[in-house]
């Protein structure tokens, strides 16, 4: 059996009994807290340890995260697990777009996108999206 969306929000509102919609709010804006209290330490951490170890460390941060999350008990732990995929996600997003940035040019940047685009999707209209996609974002044809 599959959870859709509606069981899923079913199952928080029993499991936290039921919560008002400022707590709901509160719940939602915790990853973007994570991510801001994390701003000020991700240049400090890349610039210290390399940019590769600072997504090691954005992405253990957030599997730990989602481990707690998976695994909470009360919305207080819920709500730390939040915070805690904000931080990881902040020192991933920050350090791959500076990993991937420094090391390809732009040609190499459009192939490797179309690599991984027509690995992962086999179909004609996937390709056809990927074909469009480099269009719209690079202006030109591979």
């Amino acid at each position: 059996m599959f959870l859709t969306v509606t069981s899923s929000i079913l199952i928080i509102m029993v499991v936290f009994h039921n919560p008002h919609s400022t707590i709901l709010g509160l719940i939602s804006s915790m990853y973007a807290l994570g991510a801001i209290l994390a701003v000020p330490f991700v240049p400090y951490i890349a610039d210290t340890y390399g940019r590769k170890r600072s997504v090691q460390l954005g992405s253990t941060l957030m599997i730990i995260g989602a481990t707690i999350q998976t695994a909470s008990q009360n919305l207080a732990m819920f709500m730390a697990s939040r915070i805690i995929v904000g931080l990881g996600i902040s020192f991933a997003i920050v350090a791959a777009s500076a990993l991937i940035g420094g090391k390809l040019n732009q040609n190499q940047l459009i192939v490797r996108i179309s690599e991984h685009i027509f690995r992962a999707f086999t179909s004609q209209r996937a390709r056809i999206f990927g074909i469009t996609v480099q269009c719209l974002l690079f202006h030109r044809f591979v």
